[in-house]
C-alpha cells in the first residue's frame, strides 16, 4: 500500500466488494500450486477442469478442458485461482498496464520473508510504511511474473478500513493497478462503487528501483474504498506494456469483485452464470475490460 497524504473522501459508502481474489495463469499450474502450498500453507480447495462455457466467457476458447486450481489460504480464504496455458509466458513484474500486483495481508511479515523459497525474488525487504508504523509490509515476484506485497496491519489506519489476521496467510485486500491515466481509471471504478476514491500523489519505492530512477520520485496515485475491508490502488505509471488482446494474458490475468449491482451503463465483455462454484458462489458473473486494459469479473451478490 502505498502513503495517502492531502486527500479528502466522500462521505457515502461504497456498494462494491469485498475482492473476491485473482486469477494467474500459467503454464506450469503444477509447479506454481505447489510453490504456493510450500510458502504459504496454502491448499488446493478445488482442481477442476475449464468447461467450454467459462472459455469463451474470459474470450479465450482455446482454454477448453484446460485445468484450474483455486487455493485456499490458512485462513480458509478461496482468493487465488490458477488457470493453465501452456503457451503462457513468464511475464516481467511491474512491467505491463493491468493488474500489477497482488496486496495480501498476513500474520507476520518477518516470518514470511524468512520462509520464502527462491521461487520468489525480494523486490522489498520488510519495512514499516512512512503512512504508519502499524502497517509493515515486503515485495516479491512469484514464478509467473507476479508481484504480491504481503502486508502485516497491526493496528487501525483511518480513513482505511483494512483486515487484520492471525493467519499466515490470509486474503487479498488490494489489487494495485497500473493504469497510464490515475484519472480514467479511477472514474471506471468509482461508477462501479458510487463512492468517491482519494487522489494524492506519493512515492513508490519498488517502482522507482526497477525504473532505476530517483528514489523520491513520486507518482499519481488513487485509493477506493470497497465494502468487506478492501479496496483498489490505481497507481499512474507514464510508460509501460498495454495488453488489448481478447483473451487472458499471462501473470495476473484478472481480478474478481462482488458487486450489489452490476453498472447499467458500462458494456461487458460477456457474461456467465454459475451454479456451486467455490470461487464465485452460486451467481451472475460479468466481465468487463477497465481503462487500462485490465479485465475485470463483477460477481452479483447471493442475496
Amino acid at each position: 500500500m502505498s502513503n495517502a497524504t492531502q486527500a479528502s473522501v466522500n462521505t457515502n459508502g461504497p456498494i462494491a466488494g469485498p475482492v473476491i481474489g485473482a486469477s494467474l495463469v500459467c503454464a506450469d499450474i503444477d509447479a506454481v500450486s505447489r510453490i504456493y502450498q510450500a510458502n504459504f500453507s496454502m491448499s488446493a480447495a478445488q482442481p477442476g477442469v475449464i468447461s467450454k462455457e467459462q472459455a469463451d466467457f474470459w474470450q479465450s476458447p482455446h482454454l477448453a478442458g484446460a485445468e484450474q486450481i483455486i487455493l485456499t489460504s490458512p485462513s480458509g480464504a478461496n482468493w487465488l485461482r490458477l488457470i493453465s496455458d501452456k503457451t503462457a509466458e513468464k511475464v516481467t513484474p511491474l512491467a505491463n498496464y493491468g493488474w500489477m500486483s497482488l496486496e495480501v495481508n498476513v500474520a507476520n511479515v518477518d516470518q514470511c520473508a524468512a520462509k520464502l523459497s527462491t521461487d520468489f525474488s525480494v523486490l522489498g525487504a520488510p519495512a514499516n510504511l512512512e503512512l504508519s508504523d502499524a502497517i509493515k509490509a515486503m515485495q516479491v515476484a512469484g514464478p509467473v511474473g507476479e508481484v504480491l506485497y504481503l502486508t502485516e496491519i497491526k493496528a487501525a489506519v483511518p480513513p482505511f478500513e483494512l483486515p487484520m489476521t492471525d493467519a499466515e496467510l490470509d486474503c487479498l485486500f488490494i489489487p494495485v493497478l497500473k493504469s497510464p491515466d490515475r484519472a480514467a481509471s479511477l472514474a471506471f471504478y468509482e461508477h462501479i462503487n458510487s463512492h468517491k476514491g482519494l487522489s494524492f500523489d506519493t512515492k513508490i519505492t519498488v517502482l522507482n528501483r526497477y525504473h532505476n530512477i530517483d528514489i523520491s520520485h513520486q507518482y499519481p496515485v488513487a485509493t477506493l474504498q470497497f465494502k468487506g475491508e478492501s479496496l483498489i490502488e490505481i497507481d499512474q505509471v507514464e510508460s509501460g506494456n498495454s495488453n488489448s488482446n481478447a483473451g487472458l494474458p499471462a501473470g495476473i490475468a484478472l481480478m474478481t469483485l462482488e458487486v450489489s449491482e452490476f453498472p447499467s451503463d458500462i458494456d461487458e465483455l460477456a457474461s456467465l452464470v454459475t451454479v456451486n462454484d467455490s470461487y464465485y458462489g452460486s451467481s451472475e458473473v460479468k466481465l468487463y475490460r477497465g481503462p487500462a486494459g485490465e479485465l475485470v469479473e463483477l460477481v452479483l451478490k447471493n442475496n
